[in-house]
């Protein structure tokens, strides 16, 4: 498992500055408003939290698992800590707590990808978003170890897809992003980067799978929804706030 610092890192190499920005692009793009809203980052959500609480947000807090370890967020002097440890199989929060879920670096290190669309599932409230990115299988970025997209299990789009739809998610928006190689040259990087909009005709090849889904409860399934009883567990959420 990769750790956050590891991630943290990352985000700070020219390589992973051009990532964060053609990340939090799409991001913003995909949930241009969420005022008054409570979003949870889970996985390592941190880059991209801070220009969703610029926008407005009611609260924004993360949560990683306790195999990546944690650091305090924001890292400003005396801000209030926002960030904190938690199984993403068992989330320490009630249900129906939280308008938005984005999951990035989380993923693709889960055991069982299923039990956390189900933790998700429980404590979005009606209506409410989840969008999930994980590494493509055939970008490039995946075969590139020395970013956080070349660890863990890539995903394709299709299973993905499977993934959300098994829990009753249904699909919103698909896109995908990462299309210029992970280079580490800024000006390579500059060079190629006309690739992250040419890239909307080759979506097979880009490093970076995104989904947005929504939780309907009224959506017609084959089975009942499956939402699993809250099980008591020791977790370090440090000074996370929780959603009241």
């Amino acid at each position: 498992m990769i750790r956050g610092y590891d991630i943290k890192e990352f985000y700070q190499t020219k390589t992973g500055a051009f990532a964060r920005d053609v990340i939090a692009g799409h991001v913003n793009d995909i949930w241009p408003q969420v005022e008054e809203n409570v979003v949870l980052g889970l996985g390592h959500a941190f880059p991209f939290l801070q220009n969703l609480d610029d926008k407005g947000a009611d609260r924004v807090f993360g949560l990683m698992p306790p195999s990546m370890g944690s650091f305090l967020w924001p890292s400003d002097v005396g801000a209030r800590n926002k960030a904190g440890l938690s199984h993403l199989e068992d989330l320490p929060l009630p249900d129906e707590s939280v308008d938005r879920v984005l999951l990035i670096h989380g993923l693709e290190f889960c055991n069982d990808p299923n039990e956390v669309m189900n933790e998700i599932w429980r404590v979005l409230k009606p209506n409410g978003r989840l969008l999930v990115a994980v590494p493509s299988r055939l970008g490039t970025w995946t075969r590139a170890d020395r970013t956080p997209f070349g660890h863990g299990r890539p995903y394709s789009m299709d299973q993905l897809r499977q993934v959300l739809k098994d829990e009753n998610f249904v699909l919103e928006h698909v896109r995908s992003a990462l299309f210029t190689p992970p280079f580490k040259s800024k000006a390579m990087l500059k060079c190629f980067g006309w690739l992250e909009k040419a890239g909307a005709f080759m979506p097979l090849f880009s490093g970076l799978y995104f989904v947005e889904a929504s939780k309907q409860v009224f959506a017609l399934t084959k089975e009942p929804i499956r939402v699993k009883p809250v099980k008591p567990r020791n977790v370090n959420i440090g000074a996370t706030p929780q959603p009241s």
